[in-house]
């Protein structure tokens, strides 16, 4: 090509953005700065009208592209996981997403978030529901694909159009191909924190952060849990022990769990067999029963019958007949022995067989709380609420009420999210995000935000919020309650820290959803 018709970079960007307009029609034309996420995705089958002269694209998106202006690489083509916990962290402002894991930031990608009208919902949430080919049920079928809520009133994140700038009836839009993978790198539970401006993700550590609890284990035990799990069992040996004694092996909460789970599975099934064989005896012993009772009325009958026949007989013919009614009334002695016997054993064998058909039910149950067990556990303490409240598996476990230092002082709201852990020690590797509130505490109160959600309890607040480390530093939990989170804490495990109280989306099928609007 001559040097007078060589492109310069602005007309190469220009070119590319004109690309973008035939490939996708005028109505679905994007800048060329997030052209690239599109290059390989299909075209969105609802049309948007998209005034692309007022489009813009976040500061903090350049990272998106060469200096040269050329497009770069899919931002989640390089992402690789290891499998772990995972948390999302969302920013109205920059319209941007982050996902992170133990190691720190793994994707960005730009958004779209909910229009004026429409606005997105800030705070915490998780991942309560996945259909890779979901459809709306509010916006007349409208494709919603990779789709993963956030709350059952409508809220996710799934494939759409950006147009760089909040679009959306309040989910949040992604690039196709990055919805694509982030479906695939996600799982039940995964933690979306959403801010006005971006929350910043930070490893942490707190002595007031939970524990977990191990636990001593026998040596089949611990093989067990080694076979289940897949974090290693920690062995301490005994000081002064002799080496061939078995050191005392610890099982971490997870271990404990999966240990927990086979045992009852273990107990089911001998439930169900005893519930099984008690039946069938209980079966057998009523036929041995029903039969006793019918030999008994056949004597009682046969001898009636011959009381009745001796009153009207004479001379000689009554004595064969004496000598009849004689036997007859010898065997209904035996025969009444024999009923009562049998009517014992038929009720003592209903009575067992009903008990095992109640173990095999409260077995059944203890299946579903220990499929519980090892789900990842999570803790809520509010301000608001003056409490704990702790549930696992998206099921509530218990709750206990709690105080505060500073009680009219705001806390913030903070999460910690178990992201690793040591096998060695038990040790949790957390990371800490603290959701930026919609409204400043120093001189408005609780009380003046609005109507009181379900379930919340007026607090005035005065002064500025703690950071992570303050709030945590301001809760007084009683060592039982400790105790109770720590056995059941480990990866993926939570604990959100919070002014507000529980919020209406929290329901069946959820985590704790905090409102921070």
């Amino acid at each position: 090509m001559p040097a007078s018709r060589r492109l310069s970079p602005p007309a190469i960007s220009g070119s590319l953005a004109a690309l973008g307009l035939f490939l996708l029609g005028p109505d679905l034309a994007v800048p060329a700065a997030q052209a690239q996420f599109f290059w390989n995705a299909p075209a969105p089958s609802v049309r948007s009208r998209v005034n692309v002269t007022r489009a813009r694209v976040p500061r903090r998106d350049a990272e998106n592209l060469t200096r040269r202006g050329k497009p770069a690489e899919d931002p989640a083509a390089k992402v690789t996981t290891t499998g772990g916990p995972l948390m999302a962290v969302i920013s109205l402002s920059s319209q941007r997403l982050t996902i992170y894991d133990s190691s720190g930031p793994i994707l960005r990608s730009p958004i779209s978030s909910g229009q004026s009208g429409h606005r997105t919902p800030t705070g915490v949430f998780s991942i309560i529901q996945k259909n890779r080919h979901h459809v709306s049920n509010i916006y007349s079928g409208a494709p919603m694909p990779f789709m993963q809520r956030i709350t059952w009133s409508g809220i996710a994140m799934h494939a759409g159009n950006l147009p760089g700038y909040p679009a959306s009836h309040g989910c949040i839009r992604l690039p196709f191909p990055v919805a694509s993978k982030l479906f695939g790198m996600t799982k039940m539970g995964m933690r979306v924190v959403i801010g006005s401006h971006e929350p910043s993700a930070t490893a942490f550590t707190h002595t007031a952060l939970p524990e977990p609890l191990m636990v001593a284990a026998t040596a089949a035990d611990g093989q067990r849990a080694d076979a289940d799990a897949a974090a290693p069992v920690r062995v301490a040996t005994v000081e002064g022990s002799d080496k061939s004694d078995v050191a005392t092996r610890f099982l971490n909460p997870m271990q404990n769990a999966v240990l927990e789970r086979t045992r009852s599975r273990t107990r089911l099934t001998e439930a169900i067999k005893a519930n099984k064989d008690l039946l069938d005896a209980s079966l057998r012993m009523s036929a041995e029963a029903n039969a006793a009772a019918g030999a008994l009325r056949v004597v009682q009958a046969t001898a009636e019958a011959l009381r009745m026949r001796l009153a009207g007989v004479t001379g000689e013919a009554r004595q064969p007949l004496e000598a009849q009614l004689a036997d007859a009334e010898k065997a209904i002695a035996p025969a009444i022995a024999l009923d009562a016997e049998k009517n014992r054993a038929a009720y003592a064998a209903a009575k067992a067989s009903r008990e095992a058909e109640e173990a095999q039910a409260a077995a059944e149950e203890a299946i579903k709380v220990a499929d519980r067990g090892v789900e990842p556990i999570a803790v809520f303490i509010s301000r608001r609420e003056g409490k704990v409240f702790v549930r696992q598996g998206m099921v509530p476990l218990f709750d206990a009420p709690v105080t505060f230092r500073e009680p009219n002082r705001p806390l913030g709201t903070h999460v910690y999210q178990a992201m690793s852990a040591d096998g060695a020690t038990g040790r949790i590797g957390w990371m800490a995000v603290t959701a930026p509130e919609s409204i400043g505490f120093a001189s408005e109160s609780l009380e003046n935000r609005g109507p009181v959600r379900r379930g919340e309890r007026s607090v005035g607040s005065v002064g500025a919020p703690s950071d992570a480390r303050g709030a945590l530093d301001r809760v007084e939990m009683a060592p039982e309650i400790k105790r109770r989170i720590s056995e059941r804490l480990w990866i993926n495990g939570s604990v959100v820290i919070s002014d507000h109280g529980i919020s209406n989306e929290t329901g069946k099928g959820t985590d704790f959803v905090v409102l921070t609007q």
